[in-house]
């Protein structure tokens, strides 16, 4: 085996999020040496890893790396889904859709690697550019 990774970081690219990822990555203990897998659209990607093999966590970080848990990030205002408006219009509608999508994400994630450990948050960024972070179970 290559190098172990104990976490992985599954994130979308939009850099509106580094400090909170950053953050966050401090929060829960995250070693710098880490997995970083960024995607257009976050953990929603992992969802159906059929249609784009190269997004499941098995390809690498569990494979190679031997990764026991992952930091699963979801943020509203993502442009990969079209933004606010094409998730409800408002805040509160975009805060519910991403809140299911990495609801949903972490449940796909669960069900292929049962024994991963998952967090998850989801950073919902406000109208006024301020941000707030909850953290999602399912």
């Amino acid at each position: 085996m290559a190098g172990k990774m104990e976490w992985a970081v599954v994130r979308c690219m939009d850099g509106r999020i580094n400090p909170h990822v950053n953050d966050s990555v401090l929060k829960y203990g995250i070693p710098v040496e880490h997995d970083l897998i960024s995607l257009s659209g976050g953990c929603g990607e992992l969802i159906n890893p059929d249609s784009r093999p190269s997004t499941d966590l098995s390809n690498v970080s569990l494979t190679l790396h031997g990764t026991e848990r992952v930091l699963m990030i979801q943020h509203t205002d993502c442009g990969a889904y079209g933004g606010r408006a094409a998730c409800g219009g408002t805040e509160e509608a975009d805060r519910m859709f991403h809140l299911n999508e990495i609801q949903n994400s972490m449940l796909a994630v669960h069900q292929r690697h049962p024994a991963l450990k998952i967090t998850a948050i989801l950073i919902h960024i406000l109208d006024n550019g301020a941000a707030t972070i909850e953290e999602v179970t399912l």
